[in-house]
């Protein structure tokens, strides 16, 4: 994934997203997709950290 200098990555395709919710009837803001990245992005983290307090180097489910 390459980003810009200063640019937060993108986690989530946003249209996919989008026509998540308008299946469901439901619009979408912009700044509900982008709280949506960020959310990803700390769960991401989170489940790196705890791959690294088990001394792993991969990712389980149950880190998450």
């Amino acid at each position: 994934m390459s980003v810009a200098k200063g640019e937060k990555p993108q986690y989530i395709t946003k249209s996919a997203v989008k026509e998540f919710f308008k299946k469901h009837n439901k619009r979408v803001a912009a700044d509900t997709l982008d709280q949506l990245n960020d959310e990803i992005e700390h769960l991401l983290t989170k489940a790196a950290h705890r791959c690294e307090q088990n001394k792993r180097s991969t990712i389980q489910p149950q880190d998450l």
